[in-house]
């Protein structure tokens, strides 16, 4: 193996995601209002939630894609993807950082991640100016250690599953004098089936579409983070990452072809026989100097690449012969580099006043290509039509500055970014090379007013952009994947948000509750269409005009009594699409609904029982929409040795209602999918921390 450049259904208003006596004790900093992270393992105060893995029960012995799910208004689909409040194209980072293997293939990510290398997770509905301005309703920062360390400590992890299921993992610091060194490694396997079946009618008759895989998928996961404080005043820090995932992925898809009487004119198997290979690798240096008034300075530096290389053996066997008829092979390779420069300060003056300022700059050089053959008279023949050398460099040049002032209980906050972008686009689906130049301005504002000791009222505006990525760029015809056909636009404009919110969060050790409004704006809305081309359907990227949506959420958190924690959440939002660009006469509308629950019981001194749970409403699409899923978990911790030692025992899915089904209907077709992963998957792990 190498390790190379490497619920149940509640009410609206639910329980949602706590602790016990045994969470962290973190403590979020907003304005001058404390957040006590001593008993619940979310901590929200409005515009940033954030959420420590390490004291989940129910959910962080599953994926990252499980524990991500205890945050409000974020759930995550049957691929991964993440959505919060009603939008899947928040920034991932990780420790503030854009990584590529969060970009395409996040979901391959999100979904086989172990939960527990990620110990802190933090959404931030209104970023401030030091974050790129990327990812409509804010960025999700994912961190696997705290970034100063005082003490020394180790954890070890050892775990297996139902379904051919492990995990193991560990985390060791150590702090020697002005010295730290923490180190964290994940592995995890497991055996994973996926069904898929499409239906797809239209004027001539019906295309069945049933496909069953199965997947062995295998992550390795580390990194390593070493500071020094070289004086009272100066801190270093270098940071490092490897991954490695690989799996091998079986496929039977069955393909119907009907006419309009219903008769079989055609039916094929087509056998995949997938082969996928995922490393990525980044380093990392950090300068943090304080000044004599607590200003600060820091400069960063990261570079972090990812390499995807996937291959497909297909088979068409004749259903009514079981005769292998035709063979082809996919070959794709993808390689992403990122380049990542920050310098900014922070510096308080006596008067009130705040000055932020500084520059980031990004490179993203991706490289994308596919080589296919078909057997053709018992020899290897290259096909042309599906093979590809794309290309895509993208340079950003951003600077930005904000200023604050406190006139206590006030503090006003004013900035703006400025930005500079350049594009490259080389493909020889292309008459030659494509480049774009474009300049924005990003203004933001936020009035905040504390209310007492424990509550704090914000209202903020910002504007922001969601770029394409590559894979929408690419105008090649991607066919890896017989059940999604995509095709990349390279004329795509990005997409520009205007984002507004105002939140009141008031807490203390035992009792929050954080009620918030928000409205987005977006033009340029950027939306897979399905078309009919021929006899198959093709997803393209396009533009579809602009979109709203405006919602409200309620978070709370609450410990009755000593035995017990129980936090409740739903976000209640109106989702608009104007699809008139792409032929509808009106704009689309829907009410959706996301609703979380979650319950902690302390049984004995040594024993907790928690329950999770979440239900989603229908959600709107550009052509139809995906119908309403929930899903439940439940977990329980035993403590032994003086709570060093902890096994735990977690059912998730234990209803097997994941299932996730979309219709689509246009003038020319109509469409029913219906996805669905592995049902109730079982974990037992033993964790021992010293």
């Amino acid at each position: 193996m190498k390790l190379s450049t490497y619920l149940f259904l509640l009410p609206i208003i639910t329980i949602h995601h706590l602790s016990s006596q045994f969470t962290t004790d973190t403590v979020l900093t907003i304005q001058n209002i404390n957040i006590q992270g001593q008993y619940f393992t979310t901590i929200n105060s409005g515009t940033i939630k954030q959420l420590n893995t390490s004291s989940n029960i129910s959910s962080n012995l599953g994926t990252t894609s499980d524990i991500i799910s205890q945050l409000p208004s974020v759930n995550t689909d049957i691929e991964g993807s993440v959505f919060f409040r009603g939008s899947s194209k928040s920034a991932q980072l990780i420790r503030g950082i854009p990584y590529g293997f969060l970009e395409e293939q996040s979901g391959d990510i999100i979904i086989q991640l172990p939960a527990s290398f990620f110990r802190q997770i933090t959404v931030l509905s209104q970023p401030d100016l030091s974050f790129l301005p990327d990812g409509e309703s804010g960025v999700f920062s994912y961190s696997s250690t705290p970034e100063y360390l005082k003490s020394s400590s180790l954890d070890l992890t050892l775990g297996g599953g139902s379904n051919q299921r492990y995990t193991a993992g560990i985390k060791a610091t150590i702090a020697p004098g002005k010295w730290s060194v923490t180190t964290n490694y994940n592995y995890r396997r497991e055996y994973r089936e996926r069904s898929f079946y499409k239906l797809t009618t239209n004027s001539s008759g019906s295309t069945e579409m049933d496909n069953n895989a199965s997947a062995h998928p295998e992550v390795h996961i580390g990194d390593i983070t070493v500071g020094y404080l070289l004086s009272d005043k100066d801190y270093l820090t270098v940071y490092t990452l490897l991954q490695h995932m690989q799996y091998d992925r079986y496929g039977g898809i069955n393909n119907t072809r009907r006419n309009s009487v219903g008769d079989i004119t055609n039916k094929i198997i087509r056998h995949r026989y997938n082969n996928q290979g995922q490393d990525a690798y980044a380093a990392e240096a950090t300068w943090l100097h304080t000044f004599w008034n607590k200003g600060k300075l820091n400069i960063r530096f990261n570079y972090n690449n990812f390499s995807y290389d996937e291959n497909n053996h297909y088979e068409n066997e004749q259903f009514t012969t079981g005769k292998i008829i035709a063979q082809d092979n996919l070959n794709v390779n993808q390689d992403k580099s990122n380049y990542f420069f920050s310098t900014k300060v922070y510096y308080p003056f006596q008067n009130g006043y705040t000055f932020n300022i500084g520059y980031m700059g990004r490179i993203q050089n991706e490289d994308y290509k596919a080589k296919a053959d078909n057997l053709t008279n018992g020899d290897w023949m290259p096909n042309l039509s599906k093979s590809t050398d794309f290309n895509f460099v993208r340079y950003i040049n951003l600077g930005y500055a904000s200023l604050q002032k406190t006139i206590a209980p006030f503090t006003i906050e004013i900035g703006m970014q400025a930005e500079h972008t350049k594009e490259e686009i080389n493909s020889p689906d292309l008459n030659g090379k494509m480049n774009k130049n474009k300049v924005q301005i990003y203004p933001k504002a936020n009035f905040e007013y504390q209310v007492a000791e424990n509550g704090i009222f914000s209202l903020g505006y910002q504007q922001r952009t969601n770029r394409p990525i590559a894979s929408d760029l690419n105008p090649f015809i991607d066919r890896a994947d017989i059940t999604y056909i995509k095709q990349g636009n390279p004329n795509l404009a990005p997409e520009v948000i205007h984002l507004a919110e105002a939140s009141y969060a008031f807490t203390n050790n035992y009792f929050s509750i954080t009620p918030a409004i928000y409205y987005r704006h977006k033009s340029n809305r950027i939306m897979d269409i399905a078309n009919q081309v021929n006899d198959e359907i093709r997803w393209t990227k396009q533009n579809t005009g602009n979109s709203n949506t405006w919602g409200i959420e309620i978070s709370t958190n609450w410990k009755p009594i000593n035995r017990l924690s129980m936090s409740a959440s739903s976000d209640i939002y109106r989702d608009q699409i104007d699809g008139r660009t792409i032929g509808y006469d009106e704009k689309k509308e829907m009410t959706c609904i996301l609703a979380k629950a979650l319950l902690s019981f302390q049984l004995t001194p040594n024993t907790q029982l928690q329950t999770d749970g979440y239900y989603i409403s229908d959600q709107l699409t550009a052509q139809g929409e995906i119908q309403n899923r929930y899903s439940v978990n439940v977990g329980i911790a035993q403590y032994l040795l003086k709570k060093k030692l902890k096994a735990s025992l977690s059912v998730n899915n234990i209803f097997d209602s994941l299932e996730e089904t979309t219709r689509i209907q246009t003038s020319s077709f109509q469409q029913r999918q219906i996805r669905n992963r592995d049902s109730r998957v079982t974990w037992l792990t033993l964790s021992y921390n010293l």
